[in-house]
């Protein structure tokens, strides 16, 4: 099996959604720069009744006036969706600069909506700052066109309570969390057995099945696409496929610790986590989900343990993923400047200054305050020095649980962290998504006819296209 031990990398868990600045064609990109004046809009910029965040938002742009008297700033209210993206680049209506996942790079830059921002990236010294995985995933062809907001790795979430209830709990009263798909079969049958509650929460629904299945596959060493010269070929009707997908019909049919409801979306997962009825489930765990498992469903945050997801007969691996900035191709140098400056500002940024350290502490203040989790690191974007260091002692000075909770899933030692596939990734989701559902809700499905079903269309309305 292929090990990889990150680096002392640093994680940049901004509290801001996205950023933009107003596009247009040519001639607005003229007219933004016309006196001195640099036009250029915030999106993702938070409602009134947003509480914290549009407090920070506002004292950000405060301070970003003092120091850019020449930029003017119009806020945004847009954040990227699938729904919106098109109708919008079309009509020259995206703003300038927002945020989007990891898959939809290559299609927004093959697109040609995303500006080269090469000259930036080197002149703000993110090249000697980032992650060497993630400067891969943000240049093609030796230019940058995006880069890092933040990144994630999946990982193995699971309830101490009830890892206390069946023993499974060390000297110091630590979660001994599953290493192997083999150990997390039998901790979720143990669960199940002993306390009845649901021993493994599998998402079904809204791409999100397909999501955490492709990475549950890898371990067992399936691979989903290959390419051949300049096109791809979908590669998953194979024994390893129909292996994986034979251990989830025996945690449901045979071990019966999956729960009775195949139709699985991420708000259930959540519900029957944060309602202690749920024991682990593999998963991102954002500060959005872990506030509603404690807040909606009074979960206690002593009890959350992360940990690396359990390895395979084909190896253990980890999903990143993450989202990125990406800025409208029709902006100017100054336009492109004036956003990376107010990244930078807002603690995004590889450079640090007081505004950037004010942003890092305050934003752990504030999840402190609000009474979610603060002392997990998770994947780290940045390479260790000032701004790792700045990091980490923010989230020490505000940590209320115990860190050792998250020690696996803060080193990953032993796993390979792997990006999700290269082309049409939302579309093979969604494709898996079927997958998990039949398996889940049918105990009589022919599991070699479904591989074989999907992977031919798969092939014919996606990648051959």
């Amino acid at each position: 099996m292929k090990q990889k031990r990150r680096t002392g990398l640093c994680a940049v868990l901004a509290a801001v959604t996205a950023v933009g600045v107003m596009s247009g064609c040519s001639t607005q990109t003229k007219k933004a720069t016309e006196d001195g004046i640099v036009e250029i809009s915030i999106g993702g910029w938070p409602e009134q009744d947003a509480n914290v965040s549009y407090a920070r938002y506002e004292n950000w742009l405060t301070r970003y006036n003092e120091l850019y008297p020449n930029v003017k700033v119009e806020k945004d209210n847009w954040s990227y969706s699938y729904d919106t993206f098109l109708a919008k680049a079309a009509s020259n209506m995206l703003p300038s600069v927002y945020t989007t996942f990891f898959t939809e790079i290559k299609k927004i830059q093959s697109a040609g909506y995303a500006a080269d921002i090469t000259k930036q990236v080197e002149n703000y010294h993110y090249l000697e700052n980032l992650n060497e995985d993630l400067i891969s995933i943000c240049r093609n062809d030796g230019k940058f066109y995006t880069i890092p907001k933040s990144a994630y790795a999946l990982c193995l979430v699971a309830n101490k309570s009830l890892f206390k209830e069946i023993g499974q709990v060390d000297e110091n009263g630590y979660a001994i969390l599953p290493q192997t798909i083999e150990e997390l079969t039998e901790t979720a049958v143990k669960i199940k057995e002993k306390t009845g509650k649901i021993g493994f929460i599998m998402p079904t629904m809204q791409k999100q099945g397909g999501w955490i299945f492709s990475n549950l596959a890898w371990e067992f060493g399936v691979q989903f696409i290959k390419q051949e010269g300049d096109s791809y070929a979908a590669a998953f009707d194979s024994q390893e496929m129909r292996d994986a997908l034979q251990w989830l019909y025996d945690m449901k049919w045979k071990h019966k610790v999956l729960g009775d409801n195949a139709f699985v979306d991420a708000n259930e997962v959540i519900k029957q986590f944060g309602s202690g009825n749920g024991a682990m489930f593999v998963g991102q765990p954002t500060e959005g989900k872990i506030k509603t498992m404690i807040h909606g469903y009074q979960f206690n945050k002593d009890n959350l343990v992360l940990g690396q997801v359990p390895g395979g007969p084909g190896g253990r691996y980890s999903l990143i993923g993450g989202d990125v900035w990406v800025l409208n191709n029709n902006l100017n140098e100054e336009q492109k400047n004036a956003v990376f400056d107010w990244i930078n500002l807002i603690g995004s940024g590889p450079e640090l200054n007081d505004d950037s350290l004010d942003s890092i502490d305050s934003y752990y203040k504030d999840l402190n305050q609000l009474g979610s989790v603060v002392g997990y690191k998770g994947l780290e974007i940045w390479k260790s020095g000032p701004i790792c260091d700045a990091y980490d002692e923010a989230r020490k000075k505000y940590c209320n649980v115990d860190a050792s909770n998250f020690r696996e899933y803060d080193t990953f030692d032993n796993t390979t962290l792997r990006s999700e596939e290269p082309v049409h990734c939302q579309d093979l989701y969604d494709v898996l998504d079927s997958l998990v559902q039949e398996v889940l809700s049918n105990p009589n499905v022919d599991i070699s006819s479904i591989i074989s079903n999907a992977a031919d269309n798969f092939q014919r309305n996606f990648l051959d296209k």
